[in-house]
């Protein structure tokens, strides 16, 4: 089973996410090629890009090859609802790695279950959705 490797941008001065068909603009031509963001092994621009962002512009976040209820895309830092409140997060235990989700409620962390979960908003532009809905989180 293989999934599109796809990344989105945070930028953290204009408050904005950029996706790579912007980015080479957005960075002032740090990346030559915008479709190569999609991991082409033959050019790796969005290490390059990483290393050149000393400054911490910038927030790579990963999408995680699946989508929500609604079909859109889960990305790392997305703020998800089902019977709980929870954040997309990448994290690694002893025997894997991958995305999971964190319940803001109990801290702990599960597998997506993405058939039932929606996409309410992310960790930059929704921050105050990871403490709106107590009611999820008691």
């Amino acid at each position: 089973m293989s999934r599109d490797i796809k990344f989105r941008v945070w930028d953290t001065k204009f408050l904005k996410f950029s996706f790579p068909e912007e980015m080479d603009s957005l960075i002032g031509g740090y990346i030559s090629n915008p479709r190569a963001c999609r991991a082409n092994p033959k050019t790796k621009p969005i290490a390059a890009f990483v290393l050149q962002d000393l400054n911490g512009r910038y927030k790579l976040q990963q999408f995680t090859g699946l989508k929500d209820k609604n079909g859109k895309e889960i990305y790392e830092g997305d703020i998800l609802e089902g019977n709980s409140i929870y954040v997309c997060e990448f994290s690694a235990l002893r025997k894997s790695a991958g995305f999971r989700m964190r319940s803001l409620k109990t801290g702990k962390y599960y597998n997506l279950y993405f058939s039932f979960l929606e996409i309410v908003g992310n960790i930059f532009e929704n921050k105050q959705l990871l403490t709106e809905k107590p009611e999820l989180l008691q």
